[in-house]
């Protein structure tokens, strides 16, 4: 609104008379004008023509103003933004009823990152959506929930976005925010809670155990999963490949699934001539995440399916493995991709 500042500083009348909703969010929001448009908007009246997305964005820029709005044009997603923002507005919404116009899921984002606001929330409005995303945030009001509408997919869900002691921070944030006993307690409080433990197949176990290991004893579908299902368990929690009684069932894709991440069980492999199988992008994709494939990709000649593609991203990463592309290679790198290789990174040029 570049324009009010040159009128004014050139003694030019503007006509606010004329001004539309548009043009005195445009006046009122950026900072250069806003202070000129303050009393031109309550002598014209400009804040009545003002809708409920501009209202919310003003405010939240600033709050100072909340006495002016008019209330009654805020639309549900304009109060739960508000909220979030400027929670001194949970007065105003008492006022005119917009935790009424609220639905659950707004309410929960609301309350997770405004906890001080628990009092104004209808918790009956909530989905089973709404309370898996707001007990994983506010676990100290699982007494609020009623689990009974849970099916097993949506206490696989639940239970699957806990935080978890494999990732320390969100764990840590986690425990600090539960009830005396911790968040392991609460963990074992939640399990009792699920009344579906004897509906769930092998299948959901695999799901639920990458990321809750701490459920495993309540497990009893351990000699029903599938290879694949172990393969994808083993990778996350490789505590549990002594359970695992399919490693003589494992194909390629399953062999892949562990080996990339877990190299230490290679041992249990015995059948390696599912790499014969193997395509130049699939070798470029093992021995890039897993350099212990280096040595099955020369047994098993690996390098002669690199396409001049994957040899360019590889030797990128991976510069000391000149000798395999000139042992190897079935290709010839073009100029541009040898340049691409030698190129160095931001970091590289600012090391050396």
């Amino acid at each position: 609104m570049n324009t009010i500042i040159e009128a004014l500083e050139s003694g030019k009348l503007i006509a606010w008379e004329k001004f539309d909703g548009d043009m005195w969010f445009d006046a009122l929001f950026y900072h250069y004008s806003h202070q000129y448009a303050l009393e031109p908007c309550n002598v014209h009246n400009g804040w009545e023509k003002l809708e409920g997305l501009q209202w919310r964005l003003l405010l939240e820029h600033y709050p100072e103003l909340l006495e002016k709005c008019c209330w009654e044009k805020l639309e549900a997603e304009d109060w739960g933004s508000l909220l979030q923002a400027v929670p001194k507005a949970a007065s105003y919404c008492d006022q005119y009823n917009g935790w009424e116009k609220m639905d659950g899921a707004i309410l929960a984002t609301v309350i997770q990152l405004q906890p001080q606001l628990i009092s104004h929330c209808d918790f009956s409005k909530f989905s089973v959506n709404d309370w898996k995303e707001f007990l994983a945030s506010l676990p100290q009001y699982v007494d609020r929930c009623d689990f009974k509408k849970f099916s097993v997919k949506d206490w696989i869900e639940f239970f699957s976005a806990l935080p978890s002691p494999d990732v320390p921070y969100n764990w840590e944030h986690f425990q600090h925010r539960c009830a005396e006993g911790g968040a392991q307690m609460l963990s074992a409080s939640y399990a009792n809670l699920c009344d579906k433990w004897d509906e769930f197949q092998s299948m959901n176990w695999a799901i639920l155990l990458r990321s809750q290991p701490q459920f495993a004893d309540r497990c009893d579908k351990w000699d029903q999963m599938q290879p694949l299902d172990w393969a994808q368990l083993i990778r996350y929690q490789p505590q549990f490949a002594d359970r695992c009684d399919k490693w003589d069932q494992f194909d390629g894709d399953c062999w892949q699934q562990v080996l990339i991440y877990q190299p230490q069980f290679g041992n249990r492999c015995k059948d390696w001539s599912w790499l014969e199988t193997l395509e130049g992008y699939d070798w470029e994709y093992v021995v890039e995440k897993q350099l212990a494939f280096l040595p099955k990709c020369d047994q098993y000649n690996g390098w002669s399916k690199f396409s001049s593609y994957h040899w360019k991203i590889f030797l990128k990463k991976y510069p000391c493995f000149w000798d395999r592309y000139e042992k190897f290679a079935s290709v010839k790198l073009s100029p541009e991709e040898l340049a691409y290789i030698q190129e160095k990174t931001p970091e590289e040029a600012e090391n050396s």
